[in-house]
């Protein structure tokens, strides 16, 4: 398995077509609970989910197989242990940033049920709690964008404790 998440996150533009039917196979794979099982089998899980967000992150993965890999770690998101890994990767910080920019309406729609899922872990609200001024500008650009519907139950979770303790502060 490992061998097909390197092709997907190997550099150069040489075999996209081969990336992103490739990314296609391991979000397939994702979306069923057995699948997800077999993917984060023992250490190889660790080792796809860093290589898929370095992917992301570096910006190896280009267009489709982009899209496959947020939509994969989407799906594996599901668990507490992935969600733990990927905020430890930095993966709440760079989601913040990406859905700010121009992503395609697919990965939008990944991107913030991923940002969503991470935010469920202590970890993930901890993290965004430090990255709260980040969040501001993600969602101040969405909805000039007129794309905020798409993501507003994401970031109402996301900023619904900060909402309550300003609230309690006001209060007393």
């Amino acid at each position: 398995m490992q061998s097909v998440v390197n092709v997907i996150a190997s550099q150069g533009d040489a075999g996209n077509e081969a990336k992103e039917e490739l990314g296609r196979l391991l979000n397939s794979i994702a979306s069923f609970s057995d699948g997800r099982n077999y993917l984060l089998v023992n250490n190889q899980g660790k080792q796809l989910i860093a290589t898929l967000a370095a992917g992301l992150k570096t910006k190896k993965l280009h267009h489709s197989a982009g899209e496959q890999a947020l939509a994969t770690l989407q799906k594996l998101s599901i668990r507490s242990s992935v969600q733990k890994e990927l905020v430890q990767l930095g993966m709440l910080e760079w989601l913040s940033i990406y859905l700010g920019g121009k992503p395609s309406p697919a990965a939008l729609d990944y991107g913030c049920a991923l940002l969503l899922n991470l935010c469920l872990h202590p970890f993930g609200r901890s993290a965004a709690s430090r990255a709260a001024t980040i969040f501001m500008a993600t969602i101040a650009t969405l909805m000039a964008d007129l794309k905020l519907p798409r993501c507003l139950t994401s970031f109402y979770a996301i900023t619904e404790p900060h909402r309550s303790k300003s609230k309690y502060k006001f209060v007393h």
